[in-house]
C-alpha cells in the first residue's frame, strides 16, 4: 500500500510533466513561427509549379500546427494525468503525442468507441515504454561517465562528462539564461547574458588543458584539431599559402562539433565553447595570429 508522501511525490512528478510539456510547446510554436517566417523570407520569384505549391502546403501545414498547438496540449496533458506518466518527458515524446493529439482533435468525442480508445491505449503505452527505455540509458550512461571540473572566472564551474567509452563528451555549463527557452540576441554580449559572464583567455587555457587531457576518442579527437590549428599556424605565421592545412582545421573542427553533439541546434552553439578554447590557447604562441581579445561563444 503506497503511502501519503509517495502518492504525492507521484502527483508532484505528473504535475512537472503538465509544466515541462508547456515548455516544449512554447519551444515547438516559437520555432514553426520562425518556419513560417523562413518560408516567407524565400520570395521565391521564379521555381516550377510544383515547388511552389509544395511551399505553400509546407506552409499551411505549420501554420496549422500552430493554430492546432493549444487544444492539442490540452489532450496531451489529460493523457498524462490519466496514465500517471512520471518519467520526465521529452522533446521524441512530445513529437509521438502531437500524432495522438491530432487523431483525437480529428475524431468526435461520440465516435470514440472501444477500439478507438483501446489503440489510444496501445500507442500510448508503446510511447511511455520508449520513454523509459531513453531515460533508463541516459542514467546508465551517466553513472557510468567521468567527470571533469573546470573552474574559471567569477567563480563559475563548467562540467565536462566523457562516456564510459570515450567516444562522447556533454557539457553542464551554469547557464543564467537559456536560450532555447527565452530569446536571446546574437551578438558579442550574448554570452554574458546566457553565462553571466565573458569567457577570458585565461578561461579557455583552462578549458583547453582539461580537454586535451582527455582519453579515448573524445582526446583523439580533440587533439587532432589542435594539431590541425598548429600546423595552420606555422605554416601562416610564415607567410606560407596554408589553405590546405586551413581545410583541414575545418574538417577537424567539425568532428569536434560531432563529438559534443553539435549537430543538435539547442547544444551547435555551445560548442563553440571548447572550439575557441583550443583554437586561443594553440594560437597563443604565435604573435602574428594570436587573437586580441578573447572570442565569445553565441557571437555572429
Amino acid at each position: 500500500m503506497s503511502t501519503h508522501r509517495e502518492r504525492e511525490g507521484s502527483q508532484n512528478r505528473v504535475e512537472a510533466n503538465i509544466h515541462l510539456l508547456g515548455e516544449l510547446v512554447a519551444e515547438k510554436n516559437r520555432d514553426s513561427k520562425e518556419k513560417i517566417k523562413m518560408i516567407e523570407d524565400l520570395k521565391i520569384l521564379s521555381a516550377p509549379d510544383d515547388a511552389l505549391i509544395k511551399l505553400a502546403m509546407l506552409r499551411m501545414d505549420t501554420q496549422q500546427l500552430v493554430d492546432t498547438l493549444p487544444a492539442k496540449q490540452e489532450i496531451i496533458a489529460d493523457i498524462i494525468r490519466r496514465y500517471a506518466i512520471e518519467t520526465e518527458i521529452d522533446e521524441n515524446f512530445l513529437r509521438q503525442m502531437l500524432i495522438i493529439a491530432d487523431r483525437h482533435l480529428k475524431t468526435p468525442e461520440e465516435e470514440r468507441d472501444e477500439e478507438f480508445l483501446r489503440q489510444e491505449q496501445e500507442v500510448v503505452t508503446n510511447v511511455i515504454n520508449s520513454l523509459n527505455d531513453r531515460r533508463a540509458r541516459e542514467r546508465l550512461t551517466r553513472e557510468n561517465e567521468q567527470k571533469h571540473e573546470v573552474e574559471i572566472s567569477g567563480g563559475r564551474v563548467f562540467n565536462f562528462f566523457v562516456s564510459q567509452d570515450g567516444e562522447s563528451v556533454r557539457m553542464d555549463l551554469p547557464i543564467i539564461t537559456d536560450p532555447n527557452k527565452t530569446r536571446v540576441a546574437i551578438g558579442p554580449e550574448a554570452v554574458v547574458e546566457i553565462l553571466g559572464a565573458k569567457l577570458t583567455f585565461e578561461d579557455y587555457d583552462r578549458i583547453a588543458e582539461t580537454l586535451l587531457s582527455f582519453k579515448g576518442g573524445v582526446g583523439r579527437v580533440i587533439r587532432a584539431y589542435a594539431f590541425a590549428v598548429e600546423t595552420w599556424a606555422d605554416l601562416s605565421s610564415q607567410g606560407f599559402d596554408a589553405s590546405e592545412t586551413r581545410d583541414s582545421r575545418r574538417l577537424r573542427s567539425y568532428a569536434i562539433r560531432k563529438t559534443f553533439n553539435g549537430e543538435d541546434p539547442k547544444i551547435g552553439p555551445f560548442v563553440d565553447i571548447p572550439l575557441n578554447s583550443i583554437f586561443t590557447y594553440v594560437t597563443k604562441r604565435y604573435p602574428l595570429i594570436a587573437l586580441k581579445n578573447p572570442p565569445q561563444p553565441f557571437s555572429e
